[in-house]
C-alpha cells in the first residue's frame, strides 16, 4: 500500500540573516531522532530561506517613486510596500482596492510580488521578499546560495552512509561465520582491545571534523587532486613511521589535510583498507580519541600494488 507520511523537524530555531540552512537541518534531524532513506523528499518554507539570505527590508529604509504612490492611491495600500512589489516585478497586470497582481522577475503571476507582511519581526515595520532565486546558482557565477551546502552535505551523508552500511554489513556477516565462545581463553588479561568502535562511529566524527574545519582557510591546487589510493599509501607510510605497535590517530592525521577533497579521500581510504582488513578502528577509553592498528593482514594487503590499482579504478 502507498502512503505518504509527513513529519515535522523539531527544535527549528527563528532562521536569521546567514544562518547555515545545512547545519539547522541535520541538527533537526538529529533531535528528531530521524535518518534519510531512499525516496525522502525534504522540503524547506521559502521564508527560511528568504530569511537566510538577509531578504528582510525594513519599510522605514524604502522611499516610494511616483509610480508607487499612484498605486498607493488606487489600492490603498502602503506606497513603501508597493515600491518593493514594483521593483520585485516586470509588469503590473491587474490593480484595484486592496489588490494588486504581478508579474514577478521569476516568471510567476502572484499578488503582492510574495511579499510577506506577516509572520515577519518588526511589528509590521519589516517585510519579507522571495528568495533571489528558487533555483541552486550555477557554479562560478560569484553568488552564495544557503541551499547549496545542505545539497553538498546531503550527497556527503548519503555516500558516507552507505558505505559504512556496506562496509558494517561485510564486518557482521564475517564475525557470525565463525565465533568461539571460548576466545577469552586465548586473550591475557594484559591485552586491553579498547572500547568498541562502529564505522558509524568513525562517520559521525568525520563529520564533526568537517564542520570543525569549515571555516578554517582551503587551499585547492587544481593540477594535485589526491586520490584513494593515494591516501592508502599515505596512511600505510604512517604507519611504517610511528611502528608495528603503534596506532595512528585518524582524526589528527585528518586535520592536517590542506583540501576539502583530501579529506574526504582519506575518509575513503581509511574504509577500504578496514574493508581489506588492513586496520581496525579502535578506541581505547569511552570518548577517547578514534586510532587505527594495523590489522594481521596489513602486510598482506600492502604486499604489492595491486589492491591500490583496482582502486583506482573503481573511483574513477
Amino acid at each position: 500500500m502507498r502512503s505518504l507520511t509527513l513529519t515535522a523537524l523539531e527544535g527549528i530555531p527563528e532562521i536569521r540573516a546567514g544562518d547555515d540552512l545545512a547545519a539547522t537541518v541535520f541538527d533537526g534531524l538529529e533531535r528528531s531522532k530521524l535518518g534519510l532513506a531512499d525516496g525522502d523528499v525534504l522540503v524547506l518554507a521559502q521564508k527560511i530561506v528568504s530569511k537566510s539570505e538577509g531578504r528582510a527590508v525594513e519599510l522605514a529604509s524604502v522611499t516610494p517613486s511616483q509610480r508607487a504612490l499612484e498605486l498607493a492611491a488606487i489600492t490603498g495600500r502602503d506606497a513603501r510596500v508597493l515600491e518593493l512589489v514594483l521593483a520585485e516585478s516586470t509588469s503590473v497586470i491587474r490593480c484595484k482596492k486592496d489588490v494588486i497582481v504581478v508579474e514577478h522577475r521569476l516568471g510567476y503571476v502572484m499578488a503582492n510580488a510574495g511579499i510577506d507582511i506577516s509572520n515577519v519581526e518588526g511589528g509590521g515595520k519589516t517585510v519579507l521578499l522571495l528568495p533571489l532565486d528558487p533555483a541552486l546558482a550555477e557554479d562560478g557565477d560569484g553568488t552564495d546560495d544557503p541551499r547549496q551546502e545542505l545539497v553538498d552535505r546531503l550527497l556527503e551523508h548519503e555516500r558516507f552512509k552507505n558505505a559504512a552500511e556496506m562496509l558494517q554489513q561485510k564486518r557482521m556477516i564475517e564475525e557470525n561465520v565463525w565465533s568461539n565462545p571460548q576466545i577469552k581463553s586465548f586473550v591475557s588479561e594484559d591485552d586491553d582491545p579498547g572500547l568498541a568502535i562502529t564505522l558509524f562511529d568513525l562517520v559521525k566524527a568525520f563529520g564533526e571534523m568537517l564542520e570543525r574545519v569549515k571555516n578554517r582557510p582551503v587551499y585547492e591546487v587544481e593540477s594535485a587532486d589526491v586520490t584513494v589510493a593515494d591516501m592508502m599509501r599515505y596512511l600505510r607510510d604512517q604507519f611504517l613511521q610511528v611502528g608495528p605497535d603503534q596506532p595512528v590517530f585518524i582524526m589528527r592525521v585528518f586535520e592536517l589535510q590542506r583540501t576539502r577533497r583530501a579529506m574526504i579521500a582519506l575518509f575513503l581510504a581509511v574504509l577500504e583498507m578496514v574493508r581489506m582488513q588492513a586496520v581496525v578502528v579502535t578506541q581505547k577509553d569511552l570518548f577517547g580519541e578514534i586510532a587505527l592498528k594495523r590489522h594481521g593482514s596489513f602486510d598482506q594487503v600492502f604486499a604489492s600494488e595491486q589492491p591500490m590499482a583496482a582502486i583506482d579504478k573503481d573511483y574513477i
